[in-house]
Protein backbone atom coordinates (compact mmCIF):
# COMPACT_ATOMS: atom_id res chain seq x y z
CA UNK A 1 0.00 0.00 0.00
CA UNK A 2 1.14 3.49 -0.77
CA UNK A 3 2.36 5.45 2.23
CA UNK A 4 -0.19 8.21 2.99
CA UNK A 5 2.68 10.71 2.92
CA UNK A 6 3.17 9.99 -0.81
CA UNK A 7 -0.35 10.52 -2.10
CA UNK A 8 -1.17 11.24 -5.71
CA UNK A 9 -4.36 12.65 -7.17
CA UNK A 10 -6.77 15.35 -6.13
CA UNK A 11 -8.97 14.65 -3.07
CA UNK A 12 -12.13 15.84 -4.85
CA UNK A 13 -11.44 13.37 -7.69
CA UNK A 14 -11.03 10.56 -5.17
CA UNK A 15 -14.38 11.44 -3.57
CA UNK A 16 -16.11 11.45 -6.97
CA UNK A 17 -14.60 8.08 -7.94
CA UNK A 18 -15.44 6.43 -4.61
CA UNK A 19 -19.01 7.74 -4.80
CA UNK A 20 -19.41 6.38 -8.34
CA UNK A 21 -17.87 2.98 -7.53
CA UNK A 22 -20.00 2.55 -4.42
CA UNK A 23 -23.26 3.24 -6.20
CA UNK A 24 -25.70 0.49 -5.10
CA UNK A 25 -26.19 -0.45 -8.77
CA UNK A 26 -22.53 -1.59 -8.88
CA UNK A 27 -22.70 -3.63 -5.66
CA UNK A 28 -22.82 -6.97 -7.54
CA UNK A 29 -19.41 -6.24 -9.12
CA UNK A 30 -17.62 -3.87 -6.69
CA UNK A 31 -16.74 -5.46 -3.36
CA UNK A 32 -14.87 -2.53 -1.84
CA UNK A 33 -12.80 0.57 -2.57
CA UNK A 34 -9.59 1.35 -0.65
CA UNK A 35 -8.26 4.91 -0.38
CA UNK A 36 -5.48 6.65 1.53
CA UNK A 37 -5.22 10.10 3.03
CA UNK A 38 -2.75 11.83 5.34
CA UNK A 39 -4.09 9.98 8.40
CA UNK A 40 -4.21 6.43 7.04
CA UNK A 41 -6.34 4.20 4.87
CA UNK A 42 -10.03 3.53 4.41
CA UNK A 43 -11.84 0.52 2.94
CA UNK A 44 -15.43 1.31 1.97
CA UNK A 45 -18.28 -0.87 0.78
CA UNK A 46 -21.92 -0.07 0.16
CA UNK A 47 -22.84 -1.27 3.65
CA UNK A 48 -19.89 -0.11 5.76
CA UNK A 49 -16.35 1.12 6.11
CA UNK A 50 -13.20 0.71 8.16
CA UNK A 51 -10.36 3.19 8.70
CA UNK A 52 -6.94 1.85 9.60
CA UNK A 53 -3.32 2.89 9.80
CA UNK A 54 -0.08 1.14 8.98
CA UNK A 55 2.50 0.70 11.73
CA UNK A 56 6.08 -0.54 11.59
CA UNK A 57 6.25 -4.05 13.04
CA UNK A 58 9.79 -5.40 13.22
CA UNK A 59 10.80 -6.09 9.62
CA UNK A 60 7.31 -5.57 8.20
CA UNK A 61 4.05 -3.79 8.79
CA UNK A 62 0.90 -4.30 10.81
CA UNK A 63 -2.43 -2.56 10.38
CA UNK A 64 -4.49 -1.16 13.26
CA UNK A 65 -8.18 -0.38 12.86
CA UNK A 66 -9.05 3.12 14.05
CA UNK A 67 -12.77 3.30 13.19
CA UNK A 68 -15.50 0.96 11.93
CA UNK A 69 -18.89 2.12 10.68
CA UNK A 70 -21.49 -0.46 9.62
CA UNK A 71 -20.02 -3.71 8.23
CA UNK A 72 -16.24 -3.90 8.15
CA UNK A 73 -15.49 -4.78 4.49
CA UNK A 74 -12.14 -6.31 5.57
CA UNK A 75 -13.57 -8.05 8.63
CA UNK A 76 -14.20 -11.50 7.10
CA UNK A 77 -10.75 -13.08 6.95
CA UNK A 78 -11.88 -16.67 6.53
CA UNK A 79 -9.61 -18.41 4.05
CA UNK A 80 -12.25 -21.05 3.31
CA UNK A 81 -15.18 -18.72 2.67
CA UNK A 82 -15.75 -19.91 -0.92
CA UNK A 83 -14.12 -23.33 -1.09
CA UNK A 84 -15.29 -25.60 -3.88
CA UNK A 85 -17.34 -24.96 -6.99
CA UNK A 86 -20.66 -25.79 -5.32
CA UNK A 87 -20.08 -23.11 -2.64
CA UNK A 88 -18.88 -20.58 -5.26
CA UNK A 89 -22.02 -21.17 -7.33
CA UNK A 90 -24.23 -20.81 -4.24
CA UNK A 91 -22.62 -17.41 -3.45
CA UNK A 92 -22.31 -15.57 -6.77
CA UNK A 93 -20.55 -12.21 -6.78
CA UNK A 94 -22.42 -11.13 -9.90
CA UNK A 95 -26.17 -10.84 -10.29
CA UNK A 96 -27.40 -13.82 -12.35
CA UNK A 97 -28.95 -11.54 -14.97
CA UNK A 98 -25.76 -9.50 -15.46
CA UNK A 99 -23.99 -10.67 -18.63
CA UNK A 100 -20.27 -11.29 -18.50
CA UNK A 101 -18.75 -9.25 -21.31
CA UNK A 102 -15.36 -10.97 -21.57
CA UNK A 103 -14.75 -14.60 -22.60
CA UNK A 104 -13.16 -15.39 -19.24
CA UNK A 105 -12.58 -13.28 -16.19
CA UNK A 106 -8.84 -14.03 -16.36
CA UNK A 107 -8.23 -13.14 -20.01
CA UNK A 108 -8.68 -9.54 -21.16
CA UNK A 109 -8.54 -10.68 -24.79
CA UNK A 110 -10.76 -13.13 -26.61
CA UNK A 111 -9.06 -16.09 -28.24
CA UNK A 112 -10.64 -14.91 -31.50
CA UNK A 113 -9.12 -11.43 -31.23
CA UNK A 114 -6.35 -11.02 -33.83
CA UNK A 115 -2.98 -10.41 -32.26
CA UNK A 116 -0.76 -7.68 -33.61
CA UNK A 117 2.85 -8.35 -34.24
CA UNK A 118 5.20 -5.80 -32.67
CA UNK A 119 8.28 -5.01 -34.77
Amino acid sequence: MRDPEHLVGEPEHVVALVTALLDPALEPIVDLVVTADGEGYEARAVDGRVRFRREADGHGWSFAETEVEGRNPLGDRATDRFVGLDVEMANPTRAPTTPIRTPTRWSPRSSTTPRRRMC
